[in-house]
């Protein structure tokens, strides 16, 4: 039985550049670096509270895919509007304004490094 998403492996052609936009860029903490047997480190990336991390890792890392980029990772936010910006002014390319989904809340779209799919996400409850 699945109990929970433990962490979501994206793999990095440019590995340092990877870690800073994650980490500088979209001020996700980095919970720790693992090397494992000489393989390409990864970093765990998340907050305290976080159900789920997801990793940066170098191509070849134990457990990352092999290839970069096709994953999608959803940043939950507590003012989309707020963090939408703030993120522009660091140089985030978003694909367009933010979206009210009725059902779903609001929305908005960007890439990261190597072409991941990211969006920012902020719960109908809290619009």
């Amino acid at each position: 039985m699945i109990t929970r998403i433990r962490f979501v492996p994206v793999t990095a052609s440019r590995f340092d550049d990877a870690v800073r936009f994650y980490r500088d860029t979209l001020g996700i903490p980095v919970l720790r670096e693992v090397v494992l047997h000489g393989k390409p480190p990864w970093y765990e990336l998340g907050t305290a509270v976080d159900d789920a991390q997801f990793v940066v890792a170098g191509k070849g890392a134990t457990g990352a895919a092999t290839e970069p980029g096709g994953v999608a990772i959803v940043l939950e936010s507590d003012n989309l509007h707020a963090d939408y910006e703030a993120l522009q002014a660091k140089g985030v390319q978003f694909d367009g304004p933010p979206v009210e989904e009725e059902w779903r809340g609001l929305f908005a779209t960007f890439r990261g490094p190597d072409g991941v799919r990211l969006a920012l996400w902020q719960p109908p409850e809290q619009l």
